[in-house]
């Protein structure tokens, strides 16, 4: 799956997956701003019963994500300057991984091993938090293989806007978040003035 982008495709563990949370960039340019910690994306309740679902063997899903050494090298290889600066920039902040599809996945499990938020049992909708777990339990929850993850070696930034629309199509993006999904100048000005960029008025 995802050949053309050099996929490396692995189950990971939710313990793994959480240390690499804080490396990895959801990018605002072309991505949902979701997440636990920006109150956007899942409820926390869904999150919950999120982990607990995995935790029981009752869901599946996948993160796909682009590994920033590996695309950089790449973009310099093909002479193709967008994504050389792109991913050197974000090679500069320190990420390590650029998000594509998974985000709220990957918040939840951050959240559930390393902020202390419980799971839900899907079945006796009991919460339990990973210190509720005895000690072997808590080896199998955090190193036990869980998740698929697919790592893309040689995806260009153009190429990530466009995958992220197709994985999404399930799920519908509203007009707005499909705009987004491609950046221009305009959907970058757009964001800034809806974070509380320039002062539309001053600029008319």
């Amino acid at each position: 799956m995802l050949e053309a982008y050099d996929a490396h495709e692995a189950k990971m563990a939710l313990g793994l997956l959480a240390d690499d949370y804080e490396q990895t960039y959801l990018d605002p340019s072309f991505q949902r701003n979701g997440g636990i910690e920006r109150g956007s994306g899942w409820t926390i309740t869904q999150s919950k019963f999120y982990i607990g679902s995995l935790l029981a063997g009752r869901t599946s899903n996948m993160v796909i994500r682009a590994d920033v050494e590996e695309c950089l090298r790449h973009a310099i290889r093909e002479n193709e300057a967008e994504s050389e600066g792109y991913f050197q920039k974000q090679k500069n902040a320190g990420h390590k991984y650029i998000n594509i599809d998974g985000h709220n996945t990957s918040s939840s499990i951050y959240w559930f091993v390393q902020k202390e938020m419980k799971s839900i049992d899907p079945i006796s909708k009991k919460e339990k938090g990973l210190n509720d777990f005895t000690p072997p339990q808590r080896k199998d929850v955090l190193y036990k293989e869980k998740i698929l993850v697919a790592t893309l070696f040689r995806i260009s930034f153009r190429d990530m806007c466009h995958l992220f629309r197709h994985v999404n199509m399930s799920v519908k993006l509203n007009a707005q978040e499909f705009r987004q999904a491609m950046p221009t100048k305009l959907a970058a000005f757009v964001r800034e003035v809806s974070n509380g960029g320039p002062n539309v008025s001053e600029i008319i």
